[in-house]
């Protein structure tokens, strides 16, 4: 899509008045994102404002999404935990420290603190997606690694609940006569939308589009690296339909099932044009 827009704008440039930097942003799914390292080493500091395109194949190619101002989705952090305990015979268990029993229990106390400790009117999702320990069934487990993820709406319940998380990650384990080691492997904020530029995109989209083919979706739990941008300077994610006219169900995105209409990627193509050049002469954020 960005190739596309560049050839647009090469072909048309002789009626561009502003300068347009396309951001290429690699390895999102990395534990160390790749907008992560581009916003801390200056990649904004030379742009007024930056514009972000998804697909969302759970609606029509042709629509486009775009949310309110604030929050669009949510923190993702992802977490690792290694337990340790001490390896015996099963006929001996007292001469060992259960890693497992200490991995089993901590789940249990974690999600306790998610249902018990913080505002249930507060967004915050908790998973433990992997784990893995011991070698056989007569042995006392002596170590297990445990992955994780929490989702929050608020970086404030965000950081409760990581203190939250690690504290009784490493009491349970000294309960159990062993010992935890919690670390915070990938982190992104959550993605803001500037209310400047939703209403300039709203307004770039409703011309090219029409207004009955601007949509909003609830705010999802989501991670986003472009979130790294938006804490920067004002920014805006849209949406584009890339569901498949055959589809007969939603299809949702990370899935085995995902496929893409590229009719949407015209639209993208569009969106982005559009919208340069409705706000080539300059944006005024304090109005």
């Amino acid at each position: 899509v960005l190739l596309a827009v560049a050839k647009y704008l090469v072909d048309h440039q002789d009626q561009l008045r502003c300068r347009v930097k396309l951001l290429f942003t690699p390895a999102e799914e990395y534990e160390d994102p790749g907008c992560k390292h581009m916003a801390e080493n200056g990649v904004m500091d030379d742009v007024d404002c930056a514009v972000t395109l998804h697909v969302n194949s759970q609606i029509d190619a042709g629509k486009v999404q775009i949310n309110d101002a604030g929050g669009t989705n949510g923190n993702s952090l992802g977490f690792k935990v290694d337990f340790y305990g001490k390896a015996a015979h099963a006929a001996a268990q007292y001469r060992g420290k259960d890693a497992i029993l200490m991995a089993v229990d901590a789940i249990t106390a974690m999600e306790f603190m998610i249902a018990k400790e913080v505002d249930g009117r507060k967004c915050k999702v908790l998973n433990i997606g992997s784990i893995h320990g011991g070698k056989t069934n007569n042995v006392i487990c002596d170590h297990v690694s445990m992955y994780g993820t929490l989702r929050t709406w608020d970086d404030e319940v965000n950081e409760y609940c990581v203190t939250r998380l690690q504290q009784i990650c490493e009491n349970v384990a000294t309960t159990c006569g062993g010992s935890a080691d919690f670390r915070v492997i990938k982190f992104m904020p959550y993605n803001r939308n500037h209310p400047v530029m939703v209403e300039k995109l709203r307004a770039s989209a409703t011309a090219a589009f029409g207004a009955e083919n601007i949509v909003q979706m609830p705010r999802s739990l989501g991670g986003e690296d472009f979130a790294f941008f938006s804490r920067i300077k004002p920014t805006v994610q849209f949406k584009v339909g890339t569901k498949p006219a055959d589809a007969k169900e939603k299809i949702a995105g990370h899935t085995g099932k995902f496929r893409i209409n590229n009719d949407g990627f015209q639209v993208a193509i569009d969106m982005f044009t559009k919208f340069v050049f409705d706000n080539m002469d300059g944006i005024d954020f304090n109005e």
